[in-house]
């Protein structure tokens, strides 16, 4: 047991820094208003466009249909803080601040005060949920979301604990949230399926025997499972024409053991070690957490198109969590307190010196710190600020482009001539806003006849646009000048051109 004097540091004095701390860069990171990427222009282009009445808000939440409560969070936020960069990635440093404080209740009932400080200190400075905290993405919501989740689950765990409905509530709403979020929220609903087929089979089995509480769940289930989009969930995962299309459409084996084996190992070993501490006095919970664990696993290594980290951020909360736990389970269990400290300084220091954690605040936490490419960091901000500039007639000039949503955030009044992507070679019509998509080099040749002046932005990295267009353009068009990344990214570059014609 803790002595008084040691709870009452923490309760009263290292904790609540942490938490503040744990804030304070989150806002610090929001500060600067830095440059959207693409995914976060294109839902707060959507959100300013509901705020100023350009669009339809039902229309908008029908075409965001896979994440529609972020869209009106973000159109919320709009609402009350203004139209900026700031005010859209607002929520997820308070979600990603509110983890903190449950990521520390989690461990504390998986351990003790000492885990449940670690944990808080580990979601509080890891530099990847502070890249992610400082995103108006959704991602450090839902993981917040789960620890909330897993802690009711814990609470619910305790013997001699009567049904408590309560709880039973908060875990459905925290899951309907989430799912309704992002599709990602929907495994939300894993750890706690599994925990109520452990717990209450008994109770299951009983409801089976009464056809009015069967049908009466039944009912229930069809009117959730309409509310968070089971049904398109259902299609998108089930796409494809073989089993392996199916279940096993792509292959991040290589992607998987540089970030869990290379990169998180210190974490994902004492993750372990915590798990198997935690099995023999809540077998169930432990169940259900693996259980979760192993479907994100499946889905990040085998389902999803991308490799991207932020799909497994929910799941980086467990780490974090259980590893905390580990950490003080074994200071709890070791006699030698001294060798305990020692050996969670140790810990501490390594997630340090491998980068892991974040001590420093800054303006720009880089996403792609543990694997190149999850974000494309590009400062489309100061190039579309930079193109104003140089042409202050742009209006006039066709402007082609490969997708369309940072320039409808930065330069909204002018319009994109044409897009060009290399994912099609007959032109179609964007549903974004309206203008011809082409795909062949041949293409961008007839636009460049069709109109005397203009511009083409070119992105260089293997980005939407065809690599032939940016060769050609290279060779034959006026290179106007180049943004190369967000400051204090010089050494992940993410290069910007605006090359021109007839100027």
């Amino acid at each position: 047991m803790l002595s008084n004097r040691l709870s009452i540091l923490i309760f009263k004095v290292v904790l609540p820094a942490i938490i503040a701390f744990g804030l304070f860069f989150r806002l610090q990171g929001i500060s600067s208003n830095h440059s959207f990427w693409s995914d976060e222009a294109y839902l707060a282009t959507s959100a300013k466009n509901i705020v100023t009445g350009k669009v339809d808000l039902v229309d908008q939440l029908k075409k965001q249909d896979y994440q529609p409560l972020h869209l009106l969070l973000i159109t919320t936020s709009f609402k009350l803080f203004g139209i900026s960069e700031w005010s859209a990635r607002l929520y997820p440093a308070i979600a990603g601040t509110l983890g903190i404080i449950f990521a520390f209740l989690l461990t504390r009932k998986l351990s003790n005060p000492v885990g449940g400080l670690l944990a808080a200190f580990f979601m509080a400075f890891s530099q990847l949920n502070l890249a992610n905290s400082t995103q108006a993405k959704q991602y450090t919501a839902i993981q917040t979301g789960l620890l909330i989740i897993l802690y009711s689950m814990t609470v619910l765990s305790e013997k001699n604990q009567k049904i408590n409905w309560r709880f039973h509530f908060l875990i459905t709403l925290i899951a309907t949230i989430g799912s309704l979020l992002h599709f990602l929220g929907i495994l939300l609903w894993v750890p706690y399926l599994i925990f109520i087929v452990l717990n209450y089979h008994q109770e299951m089995i009983s409801v089976l025997k009464k056809p009015a509480k069967l049908i009466a769940l039944f009912f229930l289930l069809i009117c959730l499972s309409l509310i968070i989009n089971l049904p398109l969930m259902a299609k998108t995962f089930f796409r494809g024409q073989t089993i392996s299309e199916i279940f096993f459409p792509y292959n991040h084996l290589v992607y998987f053991f540089q970030l869990f084996g290379k990169q998180y190992w210190l974490f994902v070993l004492v993750a372990i070690f915590g798990w198997i501490f935690i099995w023999p006095s809540n077998r169930f919970l432990a169940i259900s957490i693996a259980g979760y664990i192993a479907i994100s696993l499946y889905l990040w290594t085998f389902k999803h198109y991308t490799h991207n980290v932020r799909y497994v951020v929910p799941l980086f909360g467990v780490i974090f969590t259980f590893a905390a736990a580990g950490l003080g389970l074994v200071y709890q269990r070791n006699k030698s307190k001294r060798l305990s400290v020692l050996l969670v300084i140790s810990f501490i220091f390594l997630a340090i010196v491998s980068h892991k954690l974040e001590l420093q605040a800054r303006t720009f936490y880089n996403p792609n710190f543990d694997i190149y490419g999850d974000v494309q960091i590009a400062d489309y901000k100061t190039t579309f600020l930079l193109l104003k500039q140089h042409f202050p007639n742009h209006q006039r000039l066709a402007i082609i482009n490969d997708v369309p949503f940072a320039q409808n955030w930065y330069l909204p009044q002018k319009k994109a001539t044409a897009y060009l992507t290399k994912f099609t070679n007959i032109p179609y019509t964007s549903n974004v806003d309206g203008v011809i998509t082409y795909g062949r080099v041949s293409d961008f040749k007839k636009i460049i006849k069709q109109y005397p002046q203009g511009l083409v932005i070119i992105e260089d990295w293997q980005s939407f646009l065809p690599e032939s267009v940016k060769i050609y353009a290279k060779a034959h068009l006026n290179h106007e000048f180049t943004v190369n990344s967000l400051g204090g990214t010089e050494h992940d570059p993410w290069p910007v051109s605006i090359y021109s014609w007839g100027l």
